[in-house]
């Protein structure tokens, strides 16, 4: 017998039942495919992240063995950042790389974790969702770079295509 999770919604009511795994799979697609959009921080993105790592959160994730090296590099790297910080704590920018780089790195080990379990189906999951996004993000960038019903200046200010980002530099990667 299988211990597959399910997330009843109104069972006693008629309503269903629906894997915990589908659940998961499917905030994980909606939070890779938000990432086109980024013009204001906190982007969609990060509020998307709190609420996978929450569901996948409440029911584990996998962490195997071959994880501690990067887990304790990154560990070493942020508390490194962090102790540097002791003689420029009032420097805005350094603290704020600091966070940035701490949030970076429990992204990186949410991915590995979440990857562990089944990575060819969670990785068809995250391949599905990029190219969603990929697109969006290409298609909202031609758009205003043609000026396409008049989308020039969300999508492409200064006549650089940038789609939803806060900089061009950062579409063109």
């Amino acid at each position: 017998m299988s211990a597959t999770h399910h997330i009843d919604i109104a069972a006693d009511r008629g309503g269903y039942s629906m894997p915990l795994e589908m659940v998961q799979r499917g905030v994980l697609w909606l939070l890779i495919a938000s990432s086109w959009l980024v013009f204001i921080e906190p982007s969609p993105y990060e509020f998307m992240f709190l609420l996978t790592l929450l569901i996948y959160l409440a029911h584990g994730m996998t962490v195997t063995r071959t994880m501690v090296p990067f887990i304790v590099f990154l560990l070493l790297y942020n508390v490194g950042g962090a102790l540097s910080l002791v003689p420029v704590s009032g420097d805005s920018k350094a603290v704020m790389f600091m966070v940035t780089s701490f949030y970076m790195a429990v992204m990186a080990m949410f991915f590995a974790f979440v990857c562990a379990k089944s990575p060819m189906k969670t990785m068809a999951v995250i391949r599905n969702a990029y190219i969603l996004t990929a697109v969006v993000a290409a298609l909202s960038g031609l758009l205003g770079y043609f000026d396409v019903a008049g989308t020039s200046a969300i999508f492409a200010p200064d006549a650089r295509a940038q789609a939803a980002f806060k900089d061009p530099n950062v579409f063109s990667t």
